[in-house]
């Protein structure tokens, strides 16, 4: 039994024998404390207009301000079309994953259809168009694992409109701009893909702490990324929300360890197919923990995980070593001076 078969304990759904018999798609929104977003995002995809069946699957991992409530009476609401779970934060079951990774793996378990289009409890999408134009390019092309679009930003500090995801025209998506991230950050809620791409038996799902990244890393495994050049959907940026909480500098020092892990995983199950762009990626992704690393001050941090640092520098050539050190120098004697 596969990864996403093994993790189906202490759970409990709503609505479980109202079960559409074959949807072609499940549409998977996670959520935790989302009860200012979490109404806009279910009704998103209730609008979706299609010429097939799917389902939603909401994954609750045990909000406490009101956000399970509104999506149980979603799910009273709609019966034949929304399945609810709700994990606790306290589960014995989850095997040292965080709650919100349990949630996303848990959540995949319960989704039955072909395809699953991934949304987040404070996203939502914008055009109820949205999954037929995806699955439409998956249904005729077998050789894409994954269809993506671009999402908008609307961000508590206002910064709103900037588009987010890759800055591409509509078609496939050379694997090597994918692995590089040279054409942007491709979101998670503007993601269609082929459900067995994510019966993952690497385990990459488990350990990358970038679930969006990792998405792509398994899609190139089967296939292509396709992308669609239309904004169909709005990326949340808030206090509450990942992206917008502040973090300590252990946590980007584990998230990092995680990432390269992540990446060594990926480079082992494509017998080093795509090595080069990994170290160009890789070396990307060392320098900008470094600088990250320089802005905190060090401190406690270097001395606890000098090893892991100063490996790092080792990997990271001469020249992006000079500048790293002249811009420690500037932020140590002349911090006026310094942009980062």
């Amino acid at each position: 039994m596969g990864l996403l078969g093994n993790i189906s304990k202490y759970i409990y759904g709503v609505n479980m024998n109202y079960f559409i018999k074959n949807p072609l798609v499940s549409v998977r929104i996670i959520t935790y404390q989302h009860i200012c977003y979490i109404k806009k995002c279910i009704e998103s995809a209730i609008k979706q207009s299609t010429n097939f069946s799917y389902e939603i699957c909401i994954g609750d991992d045990g909000s406490t301000d009101g956000t399970y409530e509104i999506c149980y009476e979603y799910s009273i609401k709609y019966p034949e079309l929304i399945t609810l779970y709700r994990w606790g934060r306290d589960c014995k079951e989850r095997e040292n994953l965080p709650v919100s990774r349990y949630n996303f793996l848990n959540s995949i378990s319960k989704c039955r259809g072909k395809y699953i289009a991934f949304l987040d409890g404070d996203d939502y999408w914008t055009n109820p168009h949205k999954l037929q134009t995806q699955v439409d390019i998956l249904e005729k092309n077998n050789n894409i694992s994954l269809v993506t679009h671009n999402a908008v930003l609307l961000s508590d500090d206002k910064k709103n409109g900037k588009v987010l995801g890759c800055k591409a025209e509509s078609g496939i998506i050379p694997a090597n701009s994918v692995i590089r991230r040279e054409n942007g950050v491709i979101q998670t809620s503007t993601m269609v893909v082929r459900r067995d791409v994510l019966e993952d038996v690497s385990g990459l799902l488990r350990i990358a702490p970038a679930v969006d990244y990792c998405l792509n890393l398994l899609s190139l495994m089967s296939g292509k990324i396709y992308h669609i050049d239309q904004e169909m959907s709005i990326k949340r940026k808030h206090a509450g929300s990942l992206s917008g909480q502040d973090k300590d500098m252990q946590w980007y020092i584990d998230y990092h360890q995680a990432f390269m892990s992540s990446l060594n995983i990926f480079n082992e199950q494509t017998n080093n197919k795509y090595i080069e762009d990994l170290k160009v990626f890789r070396q990307k992704t060392d320098v900008q923990f470094l600088k990250r690393l320089i802005r905190s001050g060090f401190s406690k941090n270097l001395l606890n995980n000098r090893k892991y640092i100063f490996k790092i520098l080792l990997r990271i050539n001469i020249i992006t070593y000079i500048k790293l050190l002249i811009m420690y120098i500037k932020l140590k004697y002349f911090p006026e001076s310094v942009t980062i």
